[in-house]
C-alpha cells in the first residue's frame, strides 16, 4: 500500500488551480489603522458559503522587476472573518515591512485567513487537496495575477507559518509540488513521508521548541523519514530547535537571518538560471549531519557544542569554563567540504566573546593549517577554505584563561 501511495503521487497530475473572486473590505477604526501602519490593503472573497480573507502588502517605490511573494499563515487564535485578530501576533508584520528587511529581500507579503470554520488545514488525500486548500491556493493565484508593479516573481514564492498555519504550509506545498520555492512551517506537526514528491521535493526549515513536543516519539519518527525523503530526492530539509519550552518558537525563528536568507536564496527549478543571474549570496550549506565535539562541555544541555553549527544565531556553545591555550571547539564535516567559512564568536546576545581566537582546518585528518584569526576584538572570522577539509577547530592562543563561546559556523558554497 506504501508503494502504491508512492507510485499515485509520482504520476499524479498537477492539481488544477480553482479561480477566485475578491473584493477589497472597507476597513475602518482600528483595523483601518493597523492596516495603515504596515501599508497593507484586506481582501475577502465574495464566493458563496465561508468567506476567506486575506492582507495584502507590496513595498512602494520597488520597480517594475518581479520580485518574491512571502505568503503566511497565521495560526488558529489568529484566523477567522474578524482582520484585526491578525494583529495579535506582529513580529512577522513589523519585519517583512520595514525598510531594512526590504532593503535586503524585497518581496510582496500576503498574510491568508482561512474561515473559522477551518478546524484545521492538515488531510487532504494523496494529490486530493481539500477544498479549504484549494481556496487558499487561489488567493496565492489571484495575488500573483493582480499584483501592482512590481509583478510577483512566480519562480520564488515562499510559504511561512505557525501552529495551525505551519500544518497549512506543509498542505500546500505538499499538494502543489513544485509551485513553491520554500517552505517554513515552525511548532507544528509532519506529514507522513509519502507526501514527499519525488520529482519536486521541496526545501523546508522546520523549526520548533524541543520542549513543547517532548514525548511525541510518532511526530520525531514521521519528521525524520520526511526529511530522509525530501533530501534523498535532491531537495533540503533542516530542522532548527531552540531547548526551551512553550509553543511560540516563531518569535524567535522570524528574527534569524540566516533562515530568511537561506528562503530568498532558494527557486524553483523553471526560474533557477534567472536567480543566479541575479547573482544573488548562496545559501549556507547545511550541517545538519556533521559532528561537533569540545574540549570543555557546554554550560549546560542547552548550550552544547553542536548548538554552534545548527543554523540559528538565537542558540550557541557557551563553555561551562573559560578556555586556556589547548582548548578547543571543533566540527568534523559528514564529507570533505570546501567554500566560505563564516564564524561569529560569542553567545546569542554577544557575551563571552573570546580574545586571541584562532580558527584551524585539516585537510589531510592529521594537521592543521591556520585558516584565520581573530582581529582585536572582532566577533567575526570569515575565510575561504584551502582545499577540501576535513574538520574545523577553534581554539585561544592567549596565557591567561579566557571566557568561550561560539554563536554560529556557517558554510558557503564557492568563493567570496
Amino acid at each position: 500500500m506504501f508503494l502504491l501511495a508512492i507510485l499515485l503521487l509520482a504520476t499524479q497530475p498537477a492539481v488544477p488551480h480553482r479561480t477566485v473572486e475578491m473584493t477589497p473590505v472597507a476597513a475602518e477604526g482600528e483595523l483601518a489603522k493597523e492596516l495603515g501602519r504596515y501599508g497593507m490593503t484586506a481582501w475577502r472573497t465574495v464566493n458563496r458559503g465561508p468567506k476567506f480573507s486575506c492582507l495584502a502588502y507590496t513595498p512602494p517605490n520597488a520597480g517594475r522587476k518581479p520580485i518574491p511573494l512571502v505568503v503566511y499563515i497565521p495560526g488558529k487564535g489568529e484566523i477567522g472573518p474578524d482582520l484585526l485578530k491578525q494583529f495579535h501576533q506582529r513580529t512577522l508584520f513589523n519585519l517583512v515591512t520595514s525598510q531594512k528587511f526590504q532593503s535586503r529581500h524585497p518581496c510582496h507579503l500576503l498574510a491568508l485567513s482561512p474561515p473559522s470554520e477551518a478546524t484545521t488545514l492538515a488531510g487532504g488525500g494523496l494529490g486530493c487537496p481539500s477544498r479549504v486548500q484549494q481556496m487558499l491556493r487561489a488567493i496565492v493565484s489571484w495575488m500573483e495575477s493582480n499584483a501592482a508593479a512590481p509583478k510577483v516573481d512566480a519562480s520564488r514564492i515562499y510559504l511561512v507559518g505557525f501552529s495551525y498555519g505551519g500544518d497549512g504550509v506543509y498542505a500546500l506545498a505538499n499538494h502543489y509540488p513544485g509551485e513553491f520555492a520554500a517552505a517554513v512551517p515552525i511548532s507544528s506537526g509532519c506529514p507522513h513521508p509519502e507526501y514527499v514528491s519525488e520529482s519536486s521535493p521541496g526545501n523546508w526549515w522546520h523549526v520548533y521548541n524541543e520542549l513543547d513536543f517532548a514525548g511525541c516519539e510518532r511526530m520525531f519518527a514521521e519528521l525524520t523519514a520526511f526529511k530522509d525523503r525530501v533530501n534523498a530526492n535532491g531537495g533540503d530539509f533542516r530542522m532548527g530547535t531552540y531547548p526551551k519550552a512553550g509553543h511560540d518558537a516563531w518569535t524567535a525563528a522570524w528574527r534569524e537571518d540566516e533562515l530568511w536568507d537561506w528562503m530568498f536564496s532558494k527557486s524553483t527549478a523553471h526560474g533557477a538560471s534567472r536567480r543566479r543571474r541575479d547573482g544573488a549570496a548562496a545559501a549556507p550549506v547545511s550541517l545538519a549531519e556533521a559532528v561537533c565535539t569540545s574540549s570543555v562541555s557546554g554550560e549546560d544541555s542547552a548550550h552544547g557544542p553542536e548548538r554552534a553549527a545548527d543554523g540559528l544565531k538565537a542558540t550557541a556553545y557557551v563553555a561551562a569554563r573559560p578556555f586556556s591555550k589547548g582548548d578547543w571547539w571543533r566540527i568534523d564535516f559528514a564529507a570533505p567540504a570546501s567554500g566560505r567559512v563564516k564564524v561569529v564568536l560569542g553567545d546569542s546576545l554577544g557575551n563571552k566573546v573570546p580574545h586571541g581566537a584562532v580558527v584551524e582546518a585539516t585537510y589531510d585528518g592529521r594537521t592543521w593549517r591556520r585558516e584565520s584569526f581573530q582581529k582585536g576584538k572582532e566577533r567575526i572570522c570569515e575565510f575561504s577554505l584551502h582545499n577540501k577539509a576535513r574538520a574545523l577547530r577553534i581554539g585561544v592562543t592567549g596565557r591567561e584563561p579566557v571566557p568561550f563561546a561560539v554563536n554560529s559556523v556557517s558554510l558557503f558554497p564557492g568563493r567570496p
